[in-house]
């Protein structure tokens, strides 16, 4: 699930699950600040958001039932509450997809003075994306994404038929 929308719980169990790229020591500081940048969402003036994720997010129980069970609920709270971000997934059942193993942001800044940026993220190598070529792979990546993705109706009723699966 991608950062920005993990509940405190769910950020915590997956978090502490990476042992081999996180000391234990840093969980909570990490969850912590996770927590923190997740308030530009719903404060006064909210970031705009829009997350292609795909189905596996919503099944694989990160933390156990309870925690999947909340984190679950929190995502259908957001679609439902809150019109700035604009939550979808991609159905096992569909044709194309998101590469596997690598989240990644496109940073807009609605401005003629900033361009587009990229943040990747993996296992291995992360970091901010400015060359314009790299930018460009991950819009045509989130397009393709999204073209095969659920809309946010859809996807708000797959979370609650996921939800009614494990209650």
């Amino acid at each position: 699930m991608r950062n920005l929308l993990q509940t405190n719980e769910y950020a915590h169990a997956l978090i502490s699950s990476d042992t081999t790229f996180i000391p234990q020591a840093q969980v909570k500081q990490r969850v912590d600040v996770r927590m923190r940048r997740q308030e530009r969402l719903t404060d006064d003036e909210p970031l705009h958001l829009k997350a292609v994720v795909s189905e596996a997010a919503l099944r694989q129980k990160i933390g156990g039932t309870d925690v999947l069970r909340g984190q679950l609920e929190h995502l259908a709270d957001l679609i439902d509450h809150h019109p700035t971000i604009d939550i979808r997934f991609i159905p096992f059942d569909a044709t194309g997809g998101i590469h596997s193993g690598a989240t990644f942001y496109l940073l807009s800044f609605h401005s003629t003075l900033l361009p587009t940026m990229g943040w990747y993220e993996s296992p291995g190598p992360s970091g901010l994306l400015e060359d314009a070529n790299s930018v460009q792979s991950l819009e045509v990546s989130h397009e393709l994404a999204e073209h095969v993705a659920l809309s946010r109706e859809d996807s708000r009723t797959l979370i609650e038929a996921q939800l009614r699966r494990i209650r």
